[in-house]
Order: C-alpha cells, then structure tokens, then sequence
C-alpha cells in the first residue's frame, strides 16, 4: 500500500481503512452507473497497477479485491466477495484537487497504467514481464515490440532506431536478440551466432531498460 500510495501520488485516489482493510476509491468510479460498472472498472484498475508494481518493484506481491463498500455519509452498505483477497474496493467519490500550480508529475507507473489501457501491445509486454522470473520469451518478446514501436516503419526487426536514440548498442543489441532466441526456441538449439552469449541477469537489465525508456518516449507525462 506504501508503494501505490507513493507511486500513484498524481492519480487521484483517495484511500481509508474499512474492517481493517485498505480501500480505495478513484476518479474513474465516479463515471460507472452500477455496483457491476464500479467492481469490472475496479478489477481492471487494480490488474494495471498489480502489473506496474511486479515489473518496477521485485518484493511487491500484488492486492487482490476484498469487497465494495459504497459510503453515503455515516453509512457504509458493504458486498463481500468470496475469498481471503487483501484489497478493498471504496465507491466513495475521490476529491480532485483544485488550485494546484502547475501540472502534477506522474510516476512511470502511474503513466504505464495510463499506457495499458491504450495500447494492447504494451499491455501485453507488461504482463509478460511482471511474471517472475522473467522469461526467455517475454524478454525477446518485450525486445521486438519495443523495436517495432519506435521504428518509424514499424518493423519489429528495425533496432537501428534504439541504437540511434542511445538505448543499446548494435552489439548488444544483436546479443540480446540471439541469446533470448536461442533460449526461446525448444530442443534442438543451433549454436548462438558468433557466441555472443548474454547472462540472464545482463539481459534482463537491458530488456528491463528498454521497456522503460518505451514509457517515457510513449507517455512522457
């Protein structure tokens, strides 16, 4: 909750404790028109954020959906859903603040949240990287959507892009893409090419940085 409350500080949601339980409430609940509308909008909006928080913060385990509790003044009408989730879900409406100089900055999550919900293929490549441990695949994966988004011809084997914007080098580039191959491919393996083998832990970082900097070129704000 230390993390959400911190990285989601410009999203405008406002949080209590209901039973012992976080809640909270966000902008975007105040546009549903049913108790069904608030929960399917609130599992959507807690499925971006779990996803944002596993890619960017390693000990984070995600919140699961407790409950709803619509608050009309003193009065708190809760419905309970089955399980022993963690998180709960307020349909209190959020305060937005006003008078504030200035444009708030976003976080990176808070903006790659924002990214999810416009782009499939980001979406796509987040959830495959807040799996852990990463895998061979969803690295090469997050590699080639990386390259076909910011190549100006779309080609998701255009990494010239990358290397002119400073974010790899041809070398590594070429490593990346023959070790995550190589281990993405089932038995019989042909040898890596010119045996330009990356460590996993090498090739995460460089995956794990490309991805970023796609958010900052995708969504600077």
């Amino acid at each position: 909750m230390a993390h959400i409350k911190r990285l989601f500080a410009s999203s405008n949601f406002e949080f209590r404790e209901i039973d012992g339980r976080w809640g909270i409430s966000a902008p975007a609940f105040e546009e549903c028109h049913s108790k069904e509308e608030i929960i399917e909008e609130a599992s959507r909006l807690l499925a971006f954020i779990n996803t944002a928080l596993l890619i960017s913060v390693r000990h984070y385990s995600g919140f699961d959906i407790h409950g709803l509790a619509e608050i009309r003044g003193d009065k708190i009408n809760r419905t309970m859903f089955a399980g022993s989730g963690t998180y709960g879900i307020s349909g209190v409406s959020a305060e937005i603040g006003i008078g504030t100089i200035g444009t708030p900055i976003r976080s990176r999550e808070e903006r790659l949240v924002s990214l999810m919900a416009e782009s499939a293929e980001i979406a796509d490549i987040a959830q495959g990287l807040a799996v852990r441990p990463v895998t061979w695949p969803a690295m090469r994966k997050t590699f080639e959507t990386v390259k076909g988004l910011m190549s100006p011809t779309g080609k998701r084997s255009d990494h010239q892009t990358l290397i002119d914007c400073g974010w790899i080098s041809a070398e590594d580039s070429e490593s990346l893409f023959d070790t995550a191959s190589f281990h993405d491919h089932g038995y019989p393996r042909t040898p890596i090419r010119d045996g330009k083998e990356l460590a996993y832990e090498d090739a995460y970082k460089l995956g794990d940085s490309l991805f970023w900097r796609l958010i900052d070129a995708k969504k600077p704000h």
